[in-house]
């Protein structure tokens, strides 16, 4: 059973970055165009999930194994629990962190769960095609990512953007991969980002194909777990 710690207090960090005096307000469209995401959020080709390096080479260990095995198409839906704290043996660390990894194979679907030190075959079976909204989106998944939770943003007279951002200190992050074919892909995310509806960008990440396939997988694990 995983809980929030009663002493874990959740608050909002407001930061107001590179201030000057013109401002120009920006719609949500336009201050895409000027978004530069911070490091840990650009997506990339590799899976990386908010855990300590161990558990990183394990998780690649297994998908790479997949892989000699002939499985060449991967999903791994990851929640690390910022500020929880957990009466499961198999967890290690201050935040709990739990991940699935699904795979096809010979027409059917295959899903482990990863959770600290335990790993656990939980379904040889899947309700869902897990895979295929992929194949349908597979040029609008490669140009997607989440947005943070951004208030208000401006265009000063730098012809850059300042803006209003918030930080959540303690909630689940996630990592949400990708593998098909030669095709792969990570993004990392906030649980704030889906549901701050204060955010100029609540309703362009819930519109994201990203978040749909997301969601769906995150339904499948839901009743495996």
């Amino acid at each position: 059973m995983i809980r929030k710690l009663v002493i874990s207090i959740v608050f909002t960090l407001l930061i107001i970055v590179g201030y000057a005096q013109e401002k120009k307000p920006l719609t949500p469209q336009e201050a895409l165009k000027y978004w530069r995401p911070p490091s840990w959020q650009k997506p990339t080709d590799s899976l990386i999930v908010d855990g300590s390096e161990a558990y990183n080479l394990h998780l690649n260990k297994f998908i790479d194994s997949l892989r000699i095995d002939g499985v060449d198409s991967v999903i791994v839906f990851s929640t690390q629990y910022i500020g929880y704290s957990s009466m499961n043996e198999c967890d290690t660390g201050g935040s709990p962190i739990k991940t699935f990894i699904i795979w096809n194979k010979g027409g059917a679907t295959s899903i482990r769960k990863i959770q600290g030190r335990c790993s656990i075959d939980v379904s040889r079976t899947s309700s869902e095609d897990l895979f295929g909204l992929y194949a349908n989106n597979q040029a609008k998944l490669r140009k997607e990512y989440f947005m943070p939770v951004i208030s208000k943003a401006w265009l000063n007279k730098y012809k850059t953007m300042d803006f209003l951002i918030s930080w959540v200190d303690h909630e689940p992050n996630y990592s949400f991969f990708y593998k098909v074919g030669k095709d792969s892909r990570c993004l990392r995310f906030n649980e704030s980002f889906l549901e701050d509806e204060q955010s100029m960008f609540h309703n362009y990440n819930l519109a994201l194909k990203t978040y749909a396939w997301w969601k769906m997988v995150k339904k499948e694990v839901g009743q495996k777990d």
